[in-house]
């Protein structure tokens, strides 16, 4: 039978509890992720437990400018209109079980991907509607996103987010490559590589996929060193009259960039300023802690944190039924900033822990069928 819907979460008490409480309360630490590992995903949304998809950062030299972004042609990729669940980060669980699971139980306290996060950091300083599925399942939930965390914006918002997105994508044909020299090509493939992070969140061991940006190393074996450096690039619309050149993100997306960044341990943003041409004069750099430094009196990289590290424990301290079929839904009501949850108990269209998974962890010497090429 399915449970009424409460309130396990108010905004306006949560504020009132810092306020309070912000003289004593102890410094909080910045989010320290850790890459425990990573996949490919090819542009049909199949995963694959391999480094195919990643791309190496190969910034153009000076003579190589202006770069004409009008040039570069680029599917847009519909998938971000449609939830994908966790199916990618549980054959990644699969595919790494001597890491992974213990005693047939996976070894972390909640398993997500980076943009549930990121929506729950974000919460305090954007006011959008969320929705988020979650199960528990042998002492560890699971949570994923109902719907992409832009689905929410206006028709205006989401033309300007989809222009930005192909901006992008035309901007990382000219930065990433498929290999480390500088001669090769990038791949117009659509494929993404993710990496997979486990961080510690107050008291909660996170682990999480998160997908990544161009690689600074010099060499794909690199990537087993704790000291692996991704970068990330961003294109900025014109919403001033200003030089492209003194062009600054505005705060919303400033806290975009960093809560994106900061979760995949990402310090440094390449930044093109297109003309209305196309054309990119230059790329700039900035670093996550002059965003934090440049935004101080719009929002709070430490109460983005805290936030994020109450949600989740309000959240895991609700879901007490231990049942793969069973799935509580969290929607969160940006005005007057309350999160309710509501509970089905039976197995349900919204289940979205595969059979194969739960019987992988039921039964570990079971004949699980290694399905690579899985949507």
């Amino acid at each position: 039978m399915d449970s009424s819907t409460r309130v396990v979460f108010k905004l306006a008490e949560y504020m009132k509890q810092q306020n309070n409480q912000n003289n004593l309360s102890e410094k909080i630490l910045p989010l320290q992720p850790k890459v425990i590992g990573g996949f490919s995903v090819t542009s049909e949304r199949f995963y694959r437990s391999d480094t195919n998809e990643l791309k190496f950062l190969v910034v153009p030299e000076t003579d190589k400018f202006p770069l004409n972004l009008n040039k570069q042609h680029v599917l847009f990729n519909e998938h971000g209109h449609h939830a994908e669940y966790l199916d990618k980060m549980l054959y990644f669980i699969r595919d790494n079980q001597d890491a992974m699971v213990k005693s047939c139980a996976v070894q972390a306290d909640v398993v997500t991907r980076a943009d549930v996060l990121e929506t729950l950091m974000r919460t305090l300083y954007m006011k959008r509607n969320w929705s988020i599925l979650g199960s528990r399942y042998r002492n560890t939930i699971y949570l994923c996103l109902t719907k992409p965390s832009h689905s929410g914006l206006t028709p205006a918002e989401l033309a300007t987010e989809r222009n930005r997105q192909i901006m992008e994508a035309k901007l990382k044909q000219f930065l990433f490559s498929d290999t480390p020299d500088k001669s090769s090509i990038l791949r117009c493939t659509g494929g993404e590589f993710h990496g997979v992070f486990r961080c510690k969140i107050g008291e909660l061991s996170v682990v999480y996929a998160s997908i990544m940006g161009g690689h600074h190393a010099k060499h794909k074996h690199a990537l087993n060193k704790k000291s692996s450096r991704f970068a990330e690039c961003k294109v900025m619309l014109s919403h001033s009259t200003e030089p492209c050149s003194q062009w600054k993100p505005q705060p919303e997306e400033a806290l975009l960039w960093w809560s994106e960044c900061c979760l995949k341990d990402v310090k440094e943003i390449y930044i093109a300023r297109p003309q209305s041409s196309g054309h990119v004069q230059s790329v700039s750099t900035s670093l996550l802690t002059t965003l934090i430094q440049d935004n101080i009196n719009n929002w709070s990289s430490e109460m983005c944190i805290s936030l994020l590290s109450d949600i989740l424990m309000q959240i895991r301290s609700v879901m007490q039924l231990d049942n793969a079929s069973a799935v509580y839904r969290f929607d969160y009501i940006a005005n007057p900033g309350i999160l309710k949850y509501n509970l089905t108990k039976q197995r349900n269209e919204q289940t979205f822990l595969a059979d194969w998974y739960r019987l992988m962890l039921e039964k570990p010497q079971a004949d699980i069928p290694n399905i690579r090429r899985h949507k």
